[in-house]
């Protein structure tokens, strides 16, 4: 999942210099440059590892994300840097101010005094001192009404909680974009649209992250001490191949039908079902860059096409799967009719094999969201979906709304599919709307479980010349000395800077 960017928080514009590998620029007119700014992050130093960690953990991960040159990280520990840390003095007449590289710290002398606090940091131009105010010091130590440590004795708690705020409120002095950490009472307590940090965990940053790189064009799988590896041209395919782990056993079974009867049809069908989650993948990082720019009619005129773009390209997958399964069933040999949501059709199925007919009977988990995807998508024939404004807090969002003559059964299957909020929906300017970012966060992973589910259920083995291996249903092992681009630090890196 990727989470939602406080869109208050603000930094100085600053042209990050071209990175030094991966590619070439042609000075074209039109040609991309980096972003506007870097990333700013500060981090909890306990949840990243050492950055010669090359193990297959998102911490480590993470831990080379961060040392992108696009990003400005900071470590954070309630105590201080440790003990040998190399520091930076200011020049004359401050040299008495000095910080640790890459760290931010509270002042010695102020650590214990939790009412008027400093803390210093590195900046581009030295050491940098100022002022954080944590208005809930008093309202920490007395929130007893929390879950939080209860396993502590009522005073030691107390002092958690007190620190976990003056953590977020040094976060917030830095200017950081996001703050990574496990402090369990931030997390509980956090919320959207906000003007701190984004508060989140490593999982969740790995998709903060992973999104802000890619939108810089760098589609990195791994970095390292002194080295980065790339894979820009198959990172979606990549990484729609790993959320459709049954497309393996159907490439498979209907790549050797393919070739024996000398007909492309299955084949090219099972291709197309993942080049469309990929290119649906692909929309869904625009979408989210659009929501995460400042939010105005131009960039919710943009959400709408990345939205319509995910429907159309989630529906013509589910409807892939209703073609091969129609043949693998002989069901009708010219695919007329066909689909999922046709009843007609669907009894069929049943008939044929009921545990797949089974899958989408009325009020079955997977009919619901097949109910949700169809009628959307279905807005591309009839009213059109729209977008609004709305204010939260101090920024500005955008919603979509429903159209009338589809409203009532999107949201009652919503109802029994997890429940309105958890959809996006909520109400603004008197108006039933949805929150476009959540909508799809919880819809792209719905779908994937009803294309692995079909996918699953469906018996591709009975098609002609099919002979089955464990090996062919599974991604390629890796092998010693080769570079597969499905490799499994690949496949995992990218799940998770995708967010799942």
């Amino acid at each position: 999942m990727i989470l939602r960017l406080n869109l208050a928080r603000r930094s100085q514009a600053e042209w990050p210099d071209f990175p030094t590998a991966q590619r070439r620029y042609s000075g074209a007119l039109f040609e991309q440059r980096p972003a506007l700014r870097k990333l700013n992050v500060l981090t909890d130093a306990d949840v990243l590892t050492a950055p010669e960690d090359v193990g297959l953990r998102p911490e480590a991960l993470l831990t080379g994300l961060l040392s992108h040159p696009y990003i400005r990280l900071l470590r954070y520990r309630d105590d201080g840097p440790p003990p040998g840390t190399p520091r930076r003095n200011c020049g004359p007449p401050v040299a008495q101010l000095s910080a640790a590289d890459g760290w931010a710290e509270l002042r010695p002398a102020d650590r214990g005094e939790f009412r008027e606090l400093t803390c210093a940091w590195v900046g581009g131009d030295g050491p940098v001192l100022t002022s954080i105010w944590a208005g809930g010091y008093d309202y920490a130590r007395q929130d007893v009404r929390t879950s939080v440590y209860r396993d502590l004795d009522p005073a030691a708690a107390a002092s958690r909680r007190e620190r976990d705020v003056v953590a977020t409120a040094v976060a917030a002095a830095a200017g950081a974009d996001l703050f990574i950490t496990g402090r369990p009472y931030l997390l509980a307590g956090r919320s959207s649209g906000g003007q701190g940090p984004t508060i989140c965990t490593v999982g969740e940053a790995l998709a903060l992250v992973g999104l802000y790189l890619r939108a810089q064009r760098e589609f990195i799988v791994w970095r390292g001490p002194g080295a980065a590896l790339y894979l820009s041209g198959f990172y979606f395919w990549v990484g729609a191949w790993e959320l459709l782990p049954e497309a393996w056993r159907w490439s498979s079974a209907c790549g050797q039908h393919s070739r024996a009867a000398n007909d492309d049809t299955l084949s090219s069908l099972c291709l197309a079902l993942t080049r469309r989650l990929q290119r649906a993948l692909e929309a869904r990082d625009r979408l989210h860059r659009s929501l995460f720019a400042l939010q105005t009619p131009e960039t919710g005129r943009a959400v709408l096409g990345e939205l319509d773009t995910i429907l159309i390209l989630l529906m013509a997958a589910v409807d892939v799967t209703s073609r091969i399964a129609n043949q693998v069933l002989g069901i009708n040999s010219r695919n007329v009719d066909t689909g999922w949501q046709k009843s007609g059709w669907r009894q069929r199925v049943a008939r044929e094999h009921g545990a797949l007919g089974a899958l989408f009977e009325p009020g079955a988990p997977l009919e619901r969201i097949l109910t949700i995807l169809k009628e959307l998508r279905n807005t591309v024939h009839g009213q059109v979906l729209q977008s609004m404004l709305i204010h939260a807090g101090p920024q500005q969002g955008t919603a979509i709304r429903l159209p009338v003559d589809t409203e009532e059964k999107v949201l009652m299957a919503m109802d029994s599919g997890g429940g309105r909020v958890v959809w996006g929906v909520r109400t603004a300017a008197g108006r039933t709307v949805v929150d476009p970012g959540a909508f799809v966060e919880h819809l792209l992973p719905a779908v994937l479980e009803l294309l692995n589910s079909v996918m699953q259920v469906t018996p591709v083995e009975r098609l002609e010349h099919v002979q089955l291996t464990t090996a062919q249903c599974q991604p390629p092992p890796d092998e010693p000395g080769t570079a597969s681009i499905f490799s499994e630090r690949n496949r995992l890196s990218i799940r998770w800077q995708l967010g799942f």
